[in-house]
């Protein structure tokens, strides 16, 4: 029997995995930020930030996008 794809893990807005999003994608923060419709400040602010980070739904959407790529 043929097992079925295991669902991908919703992605975890958290500091350190946005950094790591975005470098495995080799988006710089500047190409990162235009990709997703914020600015390179938010995405810096992001990605110092410990813990979850308070994200809009359409940039959640944006991010799981660019995770599932």
């Amino acid at each position: 029997p043929i097992k079925p794809k295991a669902k991908p893990k919703p992605f975890n807005p958290s500091g350190a995995n946005i950094r790591k999003l975005r470098t495995k994608s080799g988006l710089s923060v500047i190409e990162f930020a235009g990709r997703i419709g914020v600015s390179t400040n938010t995405v810096y602010r992001w990605e110092r930030t410990k813990g979850k980070c308070n994200i809009q739904t359409r940039l959640l959407a944006a991010l799981e996008n660019i995770h599932k790529a």
